[in-house]
């Protein structure tokens, strides 16, 4: 008797990076759909920034409390410095590779900037810290003056989870709860 011969199955790549966009309706003209990425940092390149944050003194405001590094920021009820520190050493790996993503989707919509080098940069830092079940951000828009209307806001959570809630203002709907 000849045998036949076995099959061995391969198993299935690995699935790619969680990335999900999300399009909230009506959105206004000029704006740009959230991009979500889960496991933007390792746990491993998260722990020194837990670690500097934990070491870090915040200020107390509406339900948590905040610290501000780099370029002033401002918003109605702040309580964060209007003299913030530079964006420290320890927050930077973070803000590198958010500017390296930043740069890759800015030269997909302007190629002919990339030989400038003209891509936006961070140059400020916003860290929001709750602590327990009873912390929260009320809700706001962020529509200051001192923002331009062409960048763009990151949050990156670290450390414990939390839920965050996105909301249509216009028809005051829950449009993505993470």
């Amino acid at each position: 008797a000849t045998s036949q011969p076995q099959h061995v199955a391969t198993p299935p790549p690995p699935p790619p990076p969680s990335l999900h966009v999300f399009e909230p309706p009506a959105v206004p003209s000029g704006m740009v759909p959230a991009i979500i990425i889960n496991d933007f940092i390792d746990e491993h390149a998260a722990q020194p920034i837990v670690d500097f944050l934990t070491a870090t003194e915040f200020n107390d405001e509406n339900g948590h409390s905040v610290k501000s590094f780099g370029h002033p920021y401002s918003y109605v009820g702040s309580k964060a410095t209007t003299s913030p520190p530079i964006i420290p050493e320890a927050l930077q790996p973070l803000v590198d590779s958010i500017n390296k993503m930043q740069a890759e989707e800015f030269y997909k919509s302007y190629p002919e900037l990339k030989k400038k080098g003209a891509a936006p940069v961070i140059n400020s830092c916003l860290v929001n810290r709750y602590v327990g079940q009873e912390s929260f951000l009320p809700e706001h828009s962020d529509n200051e003056i001192t923002i331009h209307p062409e960048s763009s806001i990151y949050t990156i959570t670290v450390g414990e989870s939390g839920e965050i809630l996105f909301a249509d203002r216009s028809s005051k709907t829950d449009s993505l709860k993470l």
